[in-house]
């Protein structure tokens, strides 16, 4: 029910949202249940089980389309942003594995029906107190290491760099998923 003196000019002018981040200045120790069960969802719904992870059959999934842009205007160290209506613009000339973890997250965005309210994503948001970025970088990190499969490769080879070229992401994003899942 809304709340007092809430009316439809509140829907059509919202104003900007407000998030106090109260936990420690380490971004890594909060993890999203939501966008890891969404990843792991779409990965058994599409039984993507070898690594690495296509992506190209979680956009068909989703309806996301992607349009490769030189820069984006409003952010230039922007690599990619969710327009909506399953639009993502990622910058071009981007390495494989920057242009994956970028297009995952966007992904992510669309999967968690996240708004697309002038919020630019840069390769490190993952430092942005806004909820919506921290679960939309764990469904990334879930979509492109899986945590079942990693378990298995960490297993076999505990080298971060090997494993970040057997799932095909980079290392520093690698590093990430192995600090948030407690590797190390």
């Amino acid at each position: 029910m809304p709340k007092k003196g809430f009316s439809i000019d509140d829907f059509l002018n919202p104003k900007p949202r407000q998030y106090q981040d109260d936990l420690k200045e380490t971004p890594f120790l909060r993890k999203s249940s939501t966008g890891v069960a969404k990843a792991n969802r779409i990965l058994n719904t599409l039984k993507l089980n070898d690594i690495p992870i296509l992506l190209k059959p979680v956009c068909e999934y989703l309806g996301a389309y992607i349009v490769t842009v030189d820069t984006i205007p409003e952010n230039p160290r922007a690599t990619g942003r969710h327009l909506g209506d399953g639009k993502i613009e990622i910058k071009g000339g981007l390495h494989k594995n920057l242009y994956r973890s970028t297009l995952a997250h966007e992904l992510g965005h669309i999967a968690l029906g996240h708004d697309t309210r002038s919020k630019w994503h840069e390769a490190e948001t993952y430092k942005d107190p806004d909820p919506h970025e921290k679960e939309a970088w764990d469904f990334a990190g879930e979509l492109l290491v899986p945590n079942k499969v990693l378990k298995l490769q960490f297993k076999k080879n505990p080298n971060p760099d090997k494993l970040a070229t057997i799932f095909n992401v980079s290392s520093d994003f690698l590093w990430v998923q192995l600090y948030k899942r407690k590797y190390f």
